[in-house]
């Protein structure tokens, strides 16, 4: 298989740092943060299928988790992906205990200043 020039990363593009052209069109930052939470979401909770959904507005990202011990939506911040490189976003969750507060609640909102739960 030979590489396309429309998926190779813009020359001096840093990681998750800068946008870059891939087929579909233009891949942000943003886009790298939120599959570092999705990927975070599913080690932590590999027996839960999971949705993930825009915000409309453009504000965030919605997470609907479910499994038959469990259902919760997690709702992500734009600012939470812009203000963190996409290597450290895991870090950050587990700090914040982010896979134990989903199961244990209903609503996790996730934004740059933090984390909270509804039950």
């Amino acid at each position: 298989m030979t590489a396309d020039a429309s998926t190779m990363p813009t020359p001096g593009a840093g990681a998750g740092t800068s946008p870059r052209r891939t087929g579909s069109g233009l891949v942000s930052r943003d886009d790298d943060g939120r599959a570092a939470v999705e990927q975070y979401l599913r080690d932590e909770l590999p027996e839960a299928s999971m949705t993930s959904l825009d915000i409309p507005g453009g504000t965030g990202f919605l997470v609907r988790l479910a499994s038959p011990e469990l259902g919760c939506d997690v709702i992500v911040a734009l600012d939470f992906v812009q203000d963190h490189d996409a290597g450290e976003i895991p870090a950050v969750l587990a700090e914040w205990a982010v896979g134990d507060r989903v199961r244990a609640g209903r609503l996790v909102i996730i934004t740059s200043s933090g984390v909270t739960t509804e039950t």
